[in-house]
């Protein structure tokens, strides 16, 4: 009898086992497949989208993906939560969007606390031909030219007369924007999407509303100490007299 009774409670404990474990499987085997095949829609981005751009619906697209991403992952799911929003970096074409990669534009600083920003007007010939880019590091010089308006002294005489002189005011400055005479941000900018008179009004009677329009870089934004803020715009008012602005590309340390 107490066989019988022994063999039976073991039978239950098999039982019981092999539908504790049929559970366990079948949970994970569900956790599995939800990762795996059930998706729903990320919003990702249409096209590169450079540092410090306010976001767009037209910069965004959808894409369906494992729904367990909005678990895993510190993404944005919904479009709208994006739109309106700033970039702090560079996002890829077809990326998914991280928190840390948007900011709203009230709380967005180009830079550090302890930097000033500040805008300078810069001719592009004097500044690599107007090919500088947010992101990169600049120097700006000063160059004091003693009689501007002798016209028969070279560079090189008028430097070495006294008052002459080239002087590094800035090094390493951090590029936080570029932008054109009208604030337009500097660089090829895509026209499709405008109307006709919007493309003919700022490119003129013959102007397409396809292709690109290339805004000329004048205005460079910098990210700067404020001593060095102080001497650039001691620089802007010289500008007016007998003072030169050159800004070069920054060697590139160990560390950039």
């Amino acid at each position: 009898m107490r066989r019988i009774f022994s063999a039976r409670i073991g039978l239950l404990l098999v039982a019981l086992v092999a539908t504790v474990l049929a559970v366990v499987v079948g949970w994970y085997a569900t956790q599995q497949f939800e990762r795996l095949v059930v998706t729903r829609p990320f919003v990702v981005t249409q096209a590169t989208i450079e540092p410090y751009t306010l976001i767009t619906s037209a910069m965004l697209a959808e894409q369906d993906l494992p729904a367990s991403l909005a678990q895993q992952q510190a993404v944005y799911v919904r479009r709208e939560d994006v739109v309106g929003q700033m970039t702090t970096t560079r996002i890829g074409a077809g990326s998914l969007i991280y928190r840390d990669q948007v900011v709203a534009p009230a709380r967005f600083r180009y830079a550090a606390a302890d930097r000033e920003i500040i805008s300078v007007p810069v001719d592009p010939a004097k500044a690599i031909a107007g090919q500088i880019r947010v992101g990169q590091r600049v120097n700006i010089y000063r160059l004091a030219w003693s009689n501007r308006a002798a016209s028969d002294v070279t560079p090189a005489e008028l430097l070495g007369q006294p008052g002459g002189a080239t002087e590094i005011l800035v090094q390493g400055a951090l590029v936080v924007d570029v932008r054109s005479t009208k604030g337009e941000p500097a660089g090829n900018v895509t026209l499709a999407g405008e109307s006709a008179l919007e493309a003919q009004a700022i490119q003129g009677p013959s102007s397409s509303t396809t292709g690109t329009r290339q805004y000329p870089l004048t205005i460079l934004v910098l990210a700067v100490a404020p001593d060095e803020a102080q001497a650039l715009t001691q620089l802007m008012a010289e500008l007016h007299a007998n003072y030169d602005l050159w800004v070069t590309l920054a060697p590139v340390g160990d560390d950039e």
